[in-house]
């Protein structure tokens, strides 16, 4: 009989995990390849109806932290935008670096440039940076490949909100992850280093997970 050493143990599960990972990546990229244009945009805007009102319930919330959407298949936040911009302060990501993201705040005047990887972002030096000090009264709109029902993330592979919300000084931060209802997975595989939402929203419903 054959015994693994504990070093092996934990390196045949991270194999796994990275297989599993790989696998429901191909499988969710082939599903949002597939979506048909005009229901994405009749979608996007019933998410972003049910993401407006969740964050106007929440009143210690004052920045809010969203995306551009690029690849196949995200949802537009553009709607959602348009309509917290009067009473939240927004900002929107940039990639430093290749490996980081920082976010600068917006208005509806501001213009967008690609970036990284072809992605729209703030001009640099047009908005102030967000202060991670605030991340207290912070909401972060987090995009992902799938999500399951306690909070589980897959992203695309590149780390970049993870590193970004690991910070200690992000901690306090509210997490919400949106997608399509066809994303979210039975159980998504994760890392020890991959950060759990507090709530996922869908077009269908809004999955209150707690605070990770």
């Amino acid at each position: 009989m054959t015994y693994m050493t504990s070093t092996q143990k934990k390196l045949c599960c991270v194999v796994s995990v990275a297989v599993k990972k790989k696998e429901l990546r191909t499988q969710m990229t082939t599903l949002l390849n597939g979506l048909d244009e005009r229901w994405i945009r009749a979608a996007s805007r019933r998410v972003c109806r049910s993401l407006g009102d969740f964050i106007k319930a929440q009143d210690d919330v004052q920045h809010v932290l969203a995306y551009v959407n690029h690849f196949a298949g995200e949802i537009d936040l553009s709607w959602l935008i348009s309509e917290i911009l009067p009473s939240h302060a927004v900002y929107l990501p940039r990639v430093v670096g290749g490996e980081s993201l920082q976010f600068l705040q917006i208005t509806h005047d501001s213009s967008l440039i690609p970036g990284s990887f072809g992605v729209k972002e703030p001009v640099e030096g047009v908005g102030g940076e967000f202060d991670i000090t605030n991340s207290a009264s912070t909401l972060v709109i987090v995009p992902g490949l799938a999500f399951d029902r306690e909070g589980r993330r897959l992203g695309r592979g590149k780390s970049f909100y993870d590193r970004f919300l690991m910070r200690s000084t992000m901690l306090a931060a509210y997490k919400v992850g949106i997608c399509w209802s066809l994303q979210i997975a039975e159980r998504v595989p994760v890392d020890e280093w991959d950060v759990g939402m507090d709530c996922v929203v869908t077009e269908e419903e809004v999955i209150v997970v707690g605070r990770n």
